[in-house]
Parts: structure tokens; sequence; C-alpha cells
């Protein structure tokens, strides 16, 4: 069983804005990415959870034998490990959080879309990354897309929604 993350960078609708916690979501950090506070952190931590608007994943710092730690993004896509590279340090900024969560996105609509192809097509115009839209409308269109495609030939499909437990959100529970 895969060892949870210590920190978690998490998107707070309350607040309208991303949170830091360490542990189970109960000590928030004093601390904003971008900040020079921020780039201390990162260069001392070797992994942290990304749970955006648009999707989450882990990240994880590696070591390479020149050059020092990159870190790497690491989600469950259609039940393989994918791994994306955010950069090195000084790379992790929010937009680039963001991005590369967003671009997990595109991974399972590829997935669904070798079941039908016409599957996700709303949902792919919603990930332009200039105007993400919020991970609840995305669900709901793909969602409602999903249930309209399951007839016939293709009445059965599982889609499983790895990390459901970590959603806070009561429209989804």
């Amino acid at each position: 069983m895969p060892k949870r993350a210590c920190y978690t960078l998490t998107w707070s609708s309350s607040n309208q804005a991303y949170e830091l916690y360490e542990g189970q979501e109960d000590d928030v950090m004093a601390l904003v990415p971008g900040t020079p506070a921020w780039s201390v952190w990162v260069s001392q931590t070797s992994s942290f959870a990304f749970r955006g608007q648009n999707g989450s994943y882990t990240a994880r710092k590696e070591r390479k034998q020149r050059g020092g730690g990159y870190w790497y993004a690491y989600a469950r896509v259609e039940r393989k490990l994918t791994k994306r590279y955010l950069g090195r340090g000084t790379d992790l900024t929010l937009a680039r959080l963001k991005q590369v969560a967003q671009a997990f996105w595109s991974y399972l609509l590829a997935a669904l879309q070798t079941f039908d192809p016409q599957l996700g097509r709303i949902v792919q115009t919603l990930l332009h990354p200039l105007q993400p839209a919020a991970l609840e409308s995305v669900l709901t269109l793909l969602i409602n897309d999903l249930q309209a495609r399951l007839t016939g030939d293709h009445a059965h499909l599982v889609l499983i929604l790895e990390d459901y437990h970590d959603i806070t959100n009561d429209l989804f529970h």
C-alpha cells in the first residue's frame, strides 16, 4: 500500500485559495506558493499531495546523479501509474502544478475514448489551460456523458475514481 504524503497542497473553496496542510488536513501551514518561504520548503521536502480544482496527484522529488533533485507528478490513470515531469524546485509554481493536474484529465479522457471516441468531447473543451473549469463542472459533464452513452453494446463501463475518500465536497457523497 502506498505511503500517504505528509503534506497536502489543496484548494480551499471557502477561502478561494490554495492551502498547505501538514498531516491529516488539520494543521494549516502559513506558506503561500510562489513566495521565498515556499522555495525553501520545496528544497527541504521530498513529496506532497496536490489536490487542485482540476485534479490531483502526488509530487515527488527524485535525485539524479547529475543536477540534484527533479520533481515528478504521479497519478493513476486507467489502473496504470502515470508519471509527468514537473521540473526543478524553482519550477514548482502554482501555475505549473495546476497545469500538470489538468494534463492528467487528458490522459483519463484518452483512456475513456478507447471505449467510445465521442466520450468526453465537451469536457475536452473545458480543459483549456488559460481558463480551466472547476472540477465539479468537469466531473458532472463527464458523468452525464457516460450515462448518455451507456446503451446497447456499450451498456457496461467501470470508471474507478481513486482517492474518492479524499473528496471533501458533499456533492459527491
